[in-house]
């Protein structure tokens, strides 16, 4: 799954894998070293993304420890808490992932971090047996 973010130029990107959060029976990775490693995929990269917000399901007390795991926590580019979903990912706001990326390391690494997202996403709706309908990519008579 982590491979499959390498394309184009980033084909030869050295990625360090961290120790899978469970050990047995078999070796298992979160979803949020997954989505660490789409920020900051080795220790060499300079990216170091640092976020504290709310996301939508926060249940509006013991932050870290929401019940919901709503309260997104990022130090250095690792999530530590939370869960990414819209709001915290790019709704528009100035309090999300992309946002910061953009305004501290620029376009290109935003811009990248976004690719590395998309493949990982769409890599993981294929192998999970997702699919759509032409109707769902069908522009609206509102694009037209």
């Amino acid at each position: 799954m982590v491979a499959s973010m390498l394309a184009a130029d980033e084909v030869n990107m050295v990625i360090k894998l961290p120790p899978p959060c469970i050990q047995k029976p078999a070796a298992l990775w979160s979803g949020k070293q997954i989505f660490s490693l789409i920020l900051r995929p080795n220790p060499g990269n300079r990216i170091k993304v640092n976020l504290r917000t709310k996301g939508k399901e926060y249940s509006k007390k013991n932050e870290e420890f929401c019940i919901n795991d709503g309260f997104l926590l990022v130090r250095n580019s690792e999530v530590l808490a939370g869960c990414v979903d819209k709001s915290t990912i790019g709704s528009g706001s100035k309090i999300n992932i992309f946002y910061v990326l953009l305004r501290d390391y620029g376009e290109d690494f935003a811009i990248q971090a976004m690719w590395k997202l998309c493949r990982v996403a769409s890599y993981y709706m294929m192998n999970r047996g997702f699919s759509i309908g032409i109707g769902d990519v069908t522009p609206g008579k509102t694009l037209l």
